[in-house]
């Protein structure tokens, strides 16, 4: 016998979903986190703040004693994550671009001359 004949008889047939009744009803966890939040903290030294505000206040003070990782959150959370540039083995003739540049190219629809590989000698459409 192969390894694994012995599942055979309990994998999904074609078609057939693995979970038929979809998601579970009811509450997930972000929705109870949501709420809670919103709630004031009843004690400590965050006390008649939203538990919200005191977890930003915590994450400060964190990145404040140099915990890096914190300094990270905040900085994210403040500013977006850093945009970073993707460069691709054996694509030389292609520029390396961040996302934000990339968007700006697509909405100028290649407009800008020498930016357009299809302008390139051997280029798409160079017709060589």
């Amino acid at each position: 016998m192969a390894r694994g004949d012995n599942l055979r008889p309990y994998q999904w047939k074609p078609g057939q979903s693995g979970n038929p009744k979809g998601p579970p009803k009811g509450k997930r966890i972000v929705d109870w986190m949501r709420e809670i939040r919103d709630e004031i903290v009843p004690s400590g030294a965050y006390k008649g703040m939203t538990f919200g505000e005191a977890m930003a206040r915590a994450a400060f003070l964190k990145s404040l004693k140099g915990n890096m990782q914190a300094v990270e959150h905040v900085q994210e959370r403040l500013d977006g994550k850093v945009p970073q540039k993707i460069e691709l083995e054996g694509m030389s003739r292609m520029p390396t671009v961040t996302d934000a540049e990339l968007i700006e190219k697509l909405k100028l629809g290649g407009q800008q001359g020498g930016d357009n590989p299809s302008s390139e000698p051997g280029g798409p459409g160079d017709g060589a």
